[in-house]
């Protein structure tokens, strides 16, 4: 997360994924983010963490069993002109600092008031199903682990998941956090029911990097 932030600050755009997942594909851009022919929306809405772009290895990028953290943005990001809009949720995946100009600023959505669109959403599945609790609203930006059960679940999602799961590999903007939960095996041990790890990325945190360290750049 604080690679993303970092890259962020640095360049005035978040980063697309990197299309791969499972098996590298080793080409020149392998570990660096992918965008559209044009070079203007992102060529996918999840993926794999651009490690080269950050400046990390590729171990970084790995859950504890070995599996790649999976790197989930606005759903409007893949949008060419959505991400050019600089009031659009979009506009944070924006490269238009490039050419010297910022691609999103602070009345960029989400802010005060105006939640934006096609951002994600964690549900708290540790609350009643209804009415919708939500650990997280509006983020620009969703990091997930799937851990124990990664392997297979970055094969086939709806086939291979966990029921709980499921929600956080499905490819939309709804995301499910629940605590550890445990079922039987059948010979006596257990095997995790629920072991997926969420982090998000805010507007605001991203607002607040360049605030804290560079307010002349943004407005």
């Amino acid at each position: 997360k604080e690679a993303l932030l970092a890259y962020t600050l640095v360049n005035g755009h978040m980063p697309c994924p990197d299309v791969s997942l499972i098996i590298p594909v080793v080409t020149t851009d392998f570990g660096k983010e992918n965008r559209g022919m044009m070079g203007v929306n992102c060529a996918t809405i999840s993926g794999r963490i651009p490690f080269r772009d950050l400046g990390l290895m590729e171990e970084n990028i790995r859950d504890s069993w070995g599996n790649f953290i999976v790197y989930n943005i606005n759903i409007s990001a893949i949008n060419a002109m959505r991400v050019l809009n600089t009031s659009h949720s979009a506009a944070y995946f924006n490269e238009s600092s490039r050419q010297g100009a910022m691609g999103f600023g602070l009345a960029t959505n989400p802010r005060a008031g105006v939640p934006g669109v096609d951002n994600l959403n964690i549900v708290d599945r540790t609350k009643p199903a209804f009415p919708v609790v939500y650990k997280v609203e509006n983020a620009t930006a969703v990091l997930v682990a799937y851990n124990s059960n990664g392997l297979r679940t970055l094969a086939n999602c709806m086939v291979n998941a966990q029921p709980k799961e499921r929600e956080n590999c499905n490819g939309d903007a709804i995301f499910h956090y629940s605590r550890i939960l445990l079922e039987l095996d059948g010979h006596g041990g257990s095997v995790p029911f629920y072991d997926d790890q969420l982090l998000a990325i805010s507007a605001s945190e991203i607002k607040n990097k360049f605030l804290t360290n560079n307010p002349s750049s943004i407005n």
